[in-house]
């Protein structure tokens, strides 16, 4: 899980020790936190997103603090398309019969990608 008080340099090593230790069955998501937990309670006043549809571990439902929102999802899901490579390398997916993932797991990076670019754009 992703802090989102993380700085640009902590994805590069979290792909660092990832691929070091040959994580490879490995997956990563945003901090999320969800209400009655302890986590909930330190972040509440920082939520922005109210919509609970958006609370999924992949949409940034507060503000960053060491980067922009763009800088904290770009840098989210390059390190989600790095692992899906190094998965692909791997070969995990047939490992555990799972190569029917690999097509949703690229569409949803140049999906998330596609949506960032524009939000960031205007359109």
């Amino acid at each position: 899980m992703i802090d989102i008080d993380a700085e640009k340099e902590y994805f590069k090593k979290l792909y660092e020790f990832i691929e070091k230790h040959n994580l490879y069955l490995s997956t990563i998501s945003v901090l999320t936190p969800m209400p009655g937990t302890e986590q909930y309670e330190k972040y509440k006043d920082r939520i922005t997103v109210k919509d609970y549809k958006k609370w999924d571990f992949v949409h940034l439902i507060m503000n960053p603090t060491k980067m922009s929102k763009f800088t904290f999802l770009t840098e989210f899901y390059k390190l989600y398309y790095k692992l899906l490579k190094l998965n692909i390398k791997a070969k995990v997916f047939a490992k555990f019969e799972m190569k029917s993932i690999i097509p949703a797991s690229i569409d949803f990076w140049f999906e998330s990608i596609k949506t960032l670019w524009r939000k960031k754009d205007g359109l």
